[in-house]
């Protein structure tokens, strides 16, 4: 239980959306925890993603921390992420890394998303810093983990929930990131009671 003092027009009036961010945040908190505690694996992350909602990116973010859970980009300037579309438009994995390569400096970290072994092999050999293993099963994820060397980190993402996390612990992934820690959320049940008041 929390106590707020303060005069009656000043509570009342920011008291919804005092409450609306609360609930929502602490949601985000305990399912966080809830992944995390389900996983059971410390050796692994488990992040969230930019699907957050309108206007409340470091609100979610925060909460997801505060869950035991670790903030992947703020935006895109966070990092840069080659997904299946620009991959496409390059005529491959190797070559949207050589045109990004030529384009960035050094600090800038950049990750492909692969969803084939040949994919995987070209970002290897292309100089990814970080690989996300795109819906793909823990044993693949574990077969794949073996081709990708430590200094470049793994990222486990796509689908999965809170019923299939746990076959995911030992998998090798750096990274589990998980949109639904704040796409899907279900609000806690928090009140604000001005001293005196029953709830109903």
């Amino acid at each position: 239980m929390a106590q707020f003092p303060g005069q009656p027009k000043t509570l009342l009036s920011g008291e919804r959306v005092t409450l609306n961010l609360i609930q929502r945040m602490s949601g985000i908190a305990t399912q966080t925890t809830h992944f995390v505690k389900l996983l059971d694996d410390a050796t692994i992350r488990i992040t969230d993603t930019r699907k957050t909602a309108l206007g409340l990116r470091l609100f979610d973010k925060y909460a997801v921390s505060v869950g035991g859970g670790f903030n992947h980009r703020f935006d895109l300037t966070g990092g840069i992420m080659l997904k299946d579309n620009h991959i496409a438009l390059a005529g491959g994995v190797t070559q949207a890394l050589a045109a990004v390569k030529r384009h960035v400096g050094p600090l800038n970290p950049v990750e492909v998303e692969v969803e084939t072994e040949e994919e995987l092999r070209q970002a290897v050999a292309g100089g990814a810093n970080v690989i996300m293993f795109d819906n793909q099963n823990p044993e693949t994820i574990k077969q794949w983990r073996q081709l990708v060397p430590k200094t470049i980190k793994v990222e486990a993402s796509g689908g999965i929930t809170a019923e299939s996390i746990s076959t995911f612990k030992g998998c090798g992934a750096d990274f589990i990131s998980i949109g639904n820690l704040t796409n899907d959320v279900t609000p806690l049940d928090i009140s604000f009671l001005v001293a005196g008041a029953v709830k109903s």
